[in-house]
């Protein structure tokens, strides 16, 4: 009889459990076996009444704090306790032992020493060397590098998420080869898509799959998000700014609190637009138990901070100890004491944003309003019309100091500083021990990393404290995403799971030295480090067919792994080689037509965009909950309820229909052809048609064989001969998207 594995039995029943106890009153849950006293008093959160300052304005017209404060005053002692236990300064409650703590990922960076694999030529890279040391212990020769016409393809969609241009194809011979290409001149290459608008457009997508974007809320309404769409720009110019990967993790954590702190004005705007990530989750408008919802949604915020950012699944101690990695339901409660100050601006049902202004520049605008108000009272009870112009004017001339921009965030309440309770097996209704702010206990190196109320908010503690005490996580975790990115699969396989539970890395030689490097060298910086992997010769390499040699090859860098392009790299790059793609950027959602797809319906919202409006990139459409577009559904497109760090890879009959026969694959064929004619009038030259949508389609020339069966198949005429050139010519697009050669990255 074959032993049973842990992973596969005992943690999957922990699992189903897990779902059970969050969702069901009862008290049944699973509870792992105490590791001391301490442990076996850990249960989970609640979070104190919260008095919420009043906003200038209009946000303090109409608007609530969506958090059923009545509700919250039942379940707790009032906030004298907590304020106590403020006061004291916590302690490492939960005592993991050496193996947790020397786990390699919980570790403090190290710049390991780059290895002498023995090939210069192929090592001009650190990272080359690291992967050719590793492929020579395994006795195992490298691929060969590509061509250059599979490595522009490559590289433009990588970068940039678009096929290459007709300049670039224009530039560089289809048939080079590798040995050709001049390293100071595929560098020069690198650098300028890097600096393309497009690749922030292309980037900023990975990032929002992690973190969960939305324009909507989901659940029975489905309602919008207000100015939502303002973070995704944000992440778009981050990404195109280089701007510095600690800063662009402070922001989203507690841009708001780093705005408040800092008089540095011109950054404001994108402080709190940044910290609406704080604010993507779904969110029940009309919740059945309104407490229950509000634990859903700080826990979604838990959960997805410290997957995309520390991957770990901290959430998963929701309701009991972690199964799988050293993290307690204290740990748990001290990430909800980080959180538990933030509030929900509403109207009824519908959302509200905030004033991007700090509570200061706030309260000064409302004294300005009051002085606007009673000049123009003064103007209206004057009989002199001089003396009420000139107050009037006086009145507008105030309006410049009072006028902000608005922003999808949470506001601060003035409990963020007290501590939250224990929730006995996540019920809300039973509330046990305080409990401070903190990270979870195996990454603390001492009592002095936990974050301790005082001056500062937690929320401001804890983004300063991953990018220093923190940092060494912060780092690995985010080295590991861009090489995913890149290659398809991470050094770490597992991402967004660094823990105990995920997979070691097959490179940690290299991945500690490029988090080391990242930190140390790069500054955080973002492009440096995409330049750095992408002017690498393992990012060069040639694919091979599929072999148990090329599967060990493929494991170890030594070749190129091939795989689908993303569902926004398709619908994007039809639209680019049909010449119909919208270069604008920024700006509010487009709705997606539904009859670009096989669905049927109208899409929800009521406004319609014009035709060139919907031919923006993807990353511009509305990302509708409860309707997303079936397109790029059908292609991967992620559920947007849950952070998403790896997309799943599948085949269906539905992608085969989308892209033959819907109307948004017909358009795109059809515009690629007159594009095609216009470029080749005369009729007799059916070659340079075939050779032109080759080249667009697929990035390469046609072979022999492919130019006599695509011009016979041109020159066959249809029965119906109005229609036969154009037509025959849009069938011919159209199958060219349809090949496996379009859709896949090779």
């Amino acid at each position: 009889m074959k032993p049973l594995l842990f992973s596969v039995t005992v943690a999957s029943t922990i699992a189903v459990a897990c779902v059970f106890s969050r969702t069901d009153s009862r008290d049944a849950a699973v509870v792992t076996g105490p590791r001391s006293e301490a442990a076996s008093k850990r249960h989970l959160i609640d979070v104190p009444k919260s008095h919420v300052p009043s906003l200038p304005d209009r946000v303090d017209q109409d608007s609530q704090i969506d958090s059923s404060a009545e509700e919250l005053t039942t379940i707790h002692n009032g906030t004298e306790d907590a304020e106590a236990v403020a006061g004291q300064s916590p302690q490492v409650a939960d005592d993991w032992g050496a193996d947790e703590r020397s786990h390699w990922a919980f570790q403090p960076l190290r710049r390991p020493p780059i290895p002498d694999a023995n090939a210069s030529s192929s090592t001009r890279n650190p990272i080359d060397a690291f992967l050719m040391a590793k492929l020579q212990e395994a006795g195992i020769s490298p691929a060969p590098p590509a061509d250059y016409a599979t490595l522009l393809r490559r590289l433009t969609f990588a970068v940039t998420g678009l096929p290459p241009s007709a300049d670039q194809l224009e530039q560089y011979d289809s048939d080079s080869t590798r040995s050709d290409i001049d390293p100071a001149e595929w560098s020069a290459l690198v650098e300028r898509l890097l600096d393309s608008p497009a690749f922030g457009e292309h980037q900023a997508r990975f990032w929002l799959d992690l973190v969960g974007y939305a324009d909507t809320n989901g659940y029975e309404d489905d309602g919008r998000k207000p100015f939502a769409w303002k973070y995704r720009d944000f992440v778009i110019r981050a990404f195109n700014s280089d701007m510095p990967y600690d800063r662009f993790l402070h922001l989203q954590i507690a841009g708001d609190l780093f705005a408040e702190e800092s008089n540095d004005q011109p950054n404001n705007n994108d402080a709190f637009v940044a910290c609406g990530f704080l604010r993507l989750g779904a969110w029940d408008s009309e919740p059945n138990d309104e407490l229950r919802a509000h634990y859903d949604q700080v826990d979604d915020i838990v959960s997805t901070t410290s997957l995309a950012f520390m991957g770990l699944s901290v959430g998963c101690a929701r309701c009991h100890d972690h199964p799988l990695e050293p993290i307690s339901r204290h740990d748990y409660a001290r990430m909800v004491a980080v959180f538990h100050g933030l509030a929900r601006p509403t109207n009824g049902r519908l959302e509200e944003p905030l004033p991007s202004a700090t509570w200061e520049e706030q309260r000064r605008a409302a004294t300005i309003r009051r002085s606007q108000a009673d000049l123009q009272r003064q103007a209206l009870e004057t009989e002199n019309e001089t003396q009420a112009a000139a107050l009037r004017r006086r009145a507008r001339s105030l309006e410049s100091q009072v006028r902000f921009d608005f922003a999808y965030r949470f506001a601060e309440t003035e409990t963020s500083n007290l501590p939250t309770q224990l929730l006995l097996r996540g019920n809300p209704y039973q509330p046990a021990e305080y409990v401070s702010a903190g990270v979870p206990s195996v990454l603390q190196q001492s009592n002095d990393d936990i974050l301790t109320t005082g001056k500062n908010l937690p929320r401001l503690q804890f983004a300063r404290w991953l990018t220093n005490g923190g940092r060494h996580l912060t780092a690995r975790v985010v080295v590991n995403r861009v090489w995913q990115w890149h290659f398809g699969h991470g050094l770490s396989r597992t991402t967004s799971n660094l823990g105990l539970s995920g997979d070691s890395p097959t490179h940690p030689e290299l991945l500690e030295w490029l988090a080391h490097w990242f930190v140390c060298d790069a500054n955080w910086s973002m492009k440096r480090l995409h330049y750095l992997i992408l002017t690498s010769d393992a990012f060069q390499r040639c694919s091979e067919p599929e072999s148990a040699d090329s599967s060990s090859r493929r494991n170890l860098f030594g070749s190129f792994t091939p795989r689908p392009i993303r569902a926004e790299m398709l619908h994007d790059a039809m639209l680019d080689i049909a010449g119909l793609r919208n270069e604008e950027l920024f700006g509010p959602p487009v709705e997606h037509d539904s009859s670009t797809d096989m669905s049927s319906g109208p899409t929800q919202d009521t406004d319609r965009t014009i035709a060139l409006d919907r031919h923006r990139r993807a990353i511009y459409q509305c990302v509708q909950r409860n309707q997303p577009d079936p397109l790029l559904q059908a292609f991967g497109f992620p559920d947007s309820s849950v952070s998403c760090d790896q997309r799943t890879t599948s085949y269906s009959s539905e992608q085969a229909l989308s892209l033959w026969n819907s109307r948004f694959a017909t358009t795109c064929a059809e515009a690629l052809a007159e594009r095609i004619a216009s470029l080749a009038p005369d009729e007799d030259s059916i070659d340079r048609r075939v050779a032109l949508a080759f080249q667009f389609v697929l990035g390469r020339s046609a072979d022999p064989s492919e130019m006599n069966a695509m011009g016979d198949f041109l020159r066959t005429r249809s029965r119906d001969e109005s229609t036969a050139a154009e037509s025959r010519l849009s069938q011919l697009c159209l199958v060219l998207f349809n090949l496996d050669e379009f859709v896949i990255l090779d």
